[in-house]
């Protein structure tokens, strides 16, 4: 696990900008991005823009080895 030295932070997780990324999954990220069933474009459409709860929604967020759906960097630190 990588490191964490903030003000405040308990050590447990790395912040956002520490998590590993692969520059190699960039194009298939944004293919996913692109290509959206009925259910995910509902959810991007409601949570779009800070409207959830004021939360700020990433698609499709390449962590490691790895291409997750949403990421939301700002909870939970």
């Amino acid at each position: 696990m990588l490191e964490t030295s903030h003000k405040g932070d308990t050590g447990m997780f790395p912040k956002w900008y520490e998590l590993p990324y692969n520059a190699n999954l960039k194009n298939k990220a944004r293919e996913l991005g692109k290509a959206g069933n009925l259910s995910e474009v509902l959810f991007w459409k409601r949570v779009k823009g800070k409207q959830f709860l004021g939360l700020d929604f990433d698609r499709q967020k390449i962590i490691g080895n790895y291409i997750v759906d949403f990421f939301i960097k700002d909870i939970g630190v």
